[in-house]
């Protein structure tokens, strides 16, 4: 595993994320970061999928969030581009630059999950996952951010929560199943 790029990666996305965010913020990103590299350490090796591919792609997905993602210079690039230029910059493989840009965007696993990579459907399980495991991020990102009243905002989070069941893989219900279900019950 080349825990440079992950380390450096890591670095820089918490930099980042720092100067662009109250402490409040900043503190709810790393719980729901925290989180979800937790999720794709456990679901990797559940799925048997490459480690090191979901947590570099995890670690983009989150940078990806913030304004300039890959600095201000590449500003006007996708996040896939950016990712490509970043881990280009660190000496990652191209082979693996691209399973990673694979993983990138859950837009390209179908809803049958045909025709995926078992770290793209890995990789849609985590962020829904990290959504119920990092629920109060969720929460703040509803009640702060977007400034929904309580039943509004209630609504909002159950309706986040369920379009991000849909979209789990088979397997990934079968490990998340009953948190789930705990979780949508304890917010009706």
């Amino acid at each position: 595993m080349q825990t440079h790029v992950i380390e450096e990666l890591y670095l820089l996305v918490a930099t980042a994320f720092r100067l662009e965010s109250k402490a409040f913020d900043y503190e709810l990103w790393m719980d729901q970061i925290h989180s979800m590299i937790m999720i794709t350490r456990e679901l990797a090796q559940k799925y048997g999928a490459d480690e090191e591919i979901v947590i570099i792609a995890t670690l983009l997905h989150h940078f990806s969030a913030l304004k300039g993602f890959a600095g201000k210079a590449e500003s006007s690039l996708t996040p896939t581009e950016g990712a490509d230029a970043l881990l280009s910059r660190l000496g990652y493989p191209e082979d693996r630059i691209q399973r990673v840009k694979n993983c990138f965007g859950d837009k390209s696993v179908k809803k049958d999950h045909t025709e995926a990579s078992v770290e793209e459907i890995l990789m849609v399980d985590a962020k829904a996952f990290a959504h119920i495991q990092a629920l109060a991020s969720l929460f703040h990102d509803i009640y702060e951010n977007m400034g929904d009243g309580l039943d509004e905002g209630l609504t909002r989070i159950r309706g986040k929560l369920q379009r991000d069941w849909r979209n789990v893989s088979a397997q990934g219900k079968e490990v998340y199943k009953e948190k789930y279900e705990k979780i949508v019950n304890a917010i009706r």
